[in-house]
């Protein structure tokens, strides 16, 4: 359904963006790109709504050249980007049926689509309601309902769960994976949750600085790492020092800090834990909980690109190691 060769990306800078880009996604799969600010997320995704030109290569939807046949390309997408897109003097329903009258549907078909998408997103509530009263969350399902009006193939979503609530994060992937799974629309999207693209992606891409680094299910890309991950809840953040000791065990591969939270990975975690366990003693580095399991997708992401996800964040796939983290928050 989506096809990106040899993609590249520049500005006036003439620095790349984007840099030799390339992957596919069969139809009906949730596909995502993940990686830190400036990877080149965002503008992959535009270019693939139409919305930037690619400086070469090559992109297809649905079989449709994007750069060629961007009007064909627009009447199988649906796009939500980062900001707000809402009419908010107008309400939901009202955003809903402009949507569909100007991608030409009739009455019968906009009324349909419209109860599904009400249904589908639970927006019956407030859906008459000027947009200027939504929530975030409210306001977030109501644009991705818009965006599938007109029942496109592609749903193009950029960092669509930004800033909400866990809970409402998950309500709102339940209604895409029915998509997905139900209805065989093909989602593309961009985030910096780790634990949304383990969780939901069928497959995943990592960017950095516009390069592809590693692409496969998030099984795969976790399977690449060897042993055990060691997850240490610190009482205090330690220095860049400590770490390059801890990297110097020889029973540890990796060990890198994300705020409090140090993660390692070995392959002989028996040996490792006491040898860890000196060290930071003897730098009197106490630590509040401890978990071990296999390698997330912050280990991955460590090893492939060299440093923490993002700085001062703690993903939320390490969130769910110890039960308690959100009280110490």
């Amino acid at each position: 359904m989506i096809k990106v060769t040899d993609l590249c990306k520049s500005f006036e800078t003439e620095t790349k963006v984007v840099d030799d880009l390339s992957f596919s996604v069969p139809a009906g799969q949730i596909f995502a790109l993940l990686g830190a600010n400036g990877a080149g997320k965002t503008t992959t995704l535009k270019i693939l709504a139409t919305l930037k030109n690619a400086t070469s290569g090559d992109c297809f939807v649905a079989d449709h050249n994007v750069r060629k046949d961007s009007e064909k390309v627009r009447t199988r997408i649906g796009y939500v980007g980062q900001g707000n897109s809402l009419d908010e003097l107008s309400s939901g329903k009202e955003n809903m049926y402009e949507h569909a009258s100007l991608f030409g549907l009739n009455d019968e078909e906009t009324e349909k689509n419209y109860a599904s998408l009400v249904e589908l997103f639970a927006l019956s509530e407030h859906i008459d309601n000027k947009c200027s009263t939504y929530s975030g969350g409210y306001s977030r399902r109501t644009q991705i309902a818009i965006a599938l009006m007109h029942r496109p193939d592609v749903l193009i979503l950029d960092e669509p769960t930004t800033g909400l609530d866990p809970d409402i994060r998950s309500t709102m992937w339940q209604s895409l994976q029915h998509l997905a799974k139900e209805q065989g629309v093909t989602i593309i999207f961009s985030t910096h949750y780790l634990d949304e693209a383990d969780k939901y992606a069928d497959q995943i891409v990592i960017m950095e600085k516009g390069k592809l680094i590693a692409k496969g299910s998030p099984e795969e890309l976790k399977n690449e790492l060897d042993g055990d991950s060691i997850v240490l809840s610190l009482a205090q953040s330690i220095s860049e020092e400590i770490i390059q000791e801890l990297n110097n065990l020889p029973e540890v591969n990796q060990a890198g800090c994300i705020g409090k939270q140090l993660l390692i990975t070995s392959t002989e975690t028996a040996k490792a834990l006491p040898q860890i366990m000196n060290l930071l003693q003897s730098y009197d580095c106490a630590f509040e909980k401890i978990a071990i399991s296999k390698p997330s997708l912050d280990e991955v992401y460590l090893k492939l690109a060299g440093k923490q996800f993002e700085v001062g964040k703690v993903p939320e796939v390490a969130k769910r190691s110890w039960s308690d983290y959100n009280k110490e928050k």
